[in-house]
């Protein structure tokens, strides 16, 4: 009797898999998975189980949304592995269509291509997937709302509410956690995003909705410049979640299709971040784009670096933060308790040089004592709008309406020890200053955490001639703008 229950339970279980399976949620959770990072060479599958496994235990083994992974070529043994991680919801690995992956005809060679050697063409593929490709891919297995998350994106505390229903029930079509400063331009080349962008909307006598927020002047799409606008704020769209609908409208399905064919996504390597930011901007209103607050979320990039050599990719090498955040959001007590230690541990990690530059890390502090986010780069954890907190840098630092970007000015001391680094004329003293400010006060907020140590483990003291850490000019994010990344 008791084996008879049991297969009869057995039975029931596998009728409600394939009746979930039939019925598809409202939304679906998507990834990109892939085994190896074509263009940083990391292992890719094991970030993807940490993501996973942070999804399911944060969100969605209560709110049992179907989750999707893409790819072009997955072993079963790394999906069953994958697929174990996903109880409490529907999950599938699927194959993306040929087209999705390969060259569009048309393409000039890669030997024209801006920064050739640091993006591979599969990274290239990715950015034309999410900008061009998931839509109609995801509306044809019948969802109404499409949620990305990629390997190294990580949940890191509770989200009790089904963030489809939630964007549904308040008229949300899009929304993100993380914002960033991105600008498209390029040393080697005239050619600019805002000049691509500014042909476009003139071209199709567009409204330009709240594409020229940033600029100083805002009588018409001729202002929008790299000069006068500086970079276009955007969502850090590792993690979205979008309605369909939107990408399926006409004037925004003209838009995508432009870009298609401009083939810019390959010859110059302008990311989804900058074309889907700029839908929003024309196409959708204010009002129906959202950052969310309340949970606690990571997207960093590390890599090895060798101090000595400056050289990545070294597998001995003690690890340094490159690239992205992680924000707190409105995590209290225990829903925040280990949000708040790997804030901790970001912050021990010293930052990656570019070249001869070490970036500035951005820790933005409520009420003096409260750590909100750690970011580095151009994320940021700032609104999409001046009436939302916490505001955009531009809200509280608008010049004459003769300036130009970039000037020193206009950086705002949203980003603790700011200040510091603007008190000087010299940005070498500059930095000597902002580090010393930095150290101090994380010694304050996060007391423990050690911030004085290279990647190779070794301490460095300022004013020291080889000390080069601490002195060399800042990649601040409106300073460096005309010299490019």
């Amino acid at each position: 009797m008791r084996r008879q229950r049991g297969a009869l339970a057995a039975r029931r279980a596998r009728e409600a898999c394939r009746s979930h399976a039939a019925m598809p949620t409202r939304g679906a959770i998507t990834y990109l998975a892939q085994e190896r990072h074509s263009s940083y060479g990391r292992d890719s599958i094991e970030l993807l189980k940490v993501s996973v496994a942070s999804l399911f235990r944060f969100y969605n083994r209560r709110a049992g949304d179907d989750t999707l992974f893409f790819h072009t070529g997955i072993s079963m043994v790394h999906r069953r592995s994958i697929l174990g991680l996903c109880t409490g919801a529907h999950a599938r690995f699927l194959e993306l269509p040929t087209e999705q992956f390969q060259l569009p005809s048309g393409v000039p060679p890669q030997r024209q291509w801006m920064q050739r050697n640091k993006f591979s063409a599969g990274y290239r593929h990715m950015i034309r997937f999410y900008t061009t490709g998931i839509w109609d891919l995801v509306a044809r297995l019948g969802y109404e709302y499409v949620m990305r998350l990629d390997e190294d994106s990580v949940l890191w505390s509770p989200i009790r509410y089904n963030i489809f229903d939630f964007m549904a029930a308040r008229g949300i079509e899009y929304g993100f956690r993380l914002a960033s400063w991105e600008h498209g331009f390029h040393r080697k080349t005239s050619e600019d995003f805002h000049t691509f962008i500014r042909g476009y909307v003139k071209a199709n006598q567009l409204s330009t909705g709240w594409l020229l927020d940033t600029c100083v002047d805002q009588r018409g799409i001729d202002a929008f410049t790299l000069e006068g606008c500086g970079e276009p704020y955007g969502a850090y769209n590792n993690f979205f979640v979008s309605r369909l609908a939107f990408w399926k409208r006409r004037d925004v399905r003209h838009y995508l299709d432009h870009i298609e064919r401009s083939h810019k996504i390959y010859t110059m390597r302008w990311n989804d971040i900058l074309w889907q930011s700029t839908a929003i901007k024309l196409f959708m209103d204010r009002e129906r784009v959202h950052m969310f607050q309340d949970f606690a979320y990571e997207h960093t990039t590390f890599r090895p670096m060798d101090n000595q050599t400056r050289k990545g990719r070294c597998k001995s090498c003690a690890q340094c933060f490159s690239w992205g955040g992680i924000v707190l959001g409105n995590a209290r007590g225990d829903d925040g308790l280990e949000a708040r230690q790997r804030l901790r541990e970001i912050a021990s990690t010293w930052p990656c040089k570019t070249g001869f530059y070490l970036p500035r890390p951005c820790l933005r502090i409520a009420n003096h004592t409260r750590v909100e986010s750690l970011t580095l780069g151009q994320v940021s954890a700032e609104q999409p709008s001046c009436d939302r907190e916490p505001m955009p840098y531009y809200c509280k630092a608008r010049p004459a309406s003769n300036a130009t970007y970039p000037l020193m000015a206009w950086e705002t001391n949203a980003c603790a020890c700011n200040a510091e680094f603007h008190t000087e004329r010299h940005p070498g003293y500059g930095m000597i200053r902002f580090w010393r400010c930095y150290k101090k006060l994380m010694s304050s907020v996060l007391p423990g955490v050690v911030v004085n140590r290279r990647p190779d483990g070794s301490s460095s003291r300022h004013g020291q001639k080889n000390a080069e850490w601490q002195v060399a000019p800042t990649q601040s994010r409106l300073v460096d703008k005309t010299r490019g990344r």
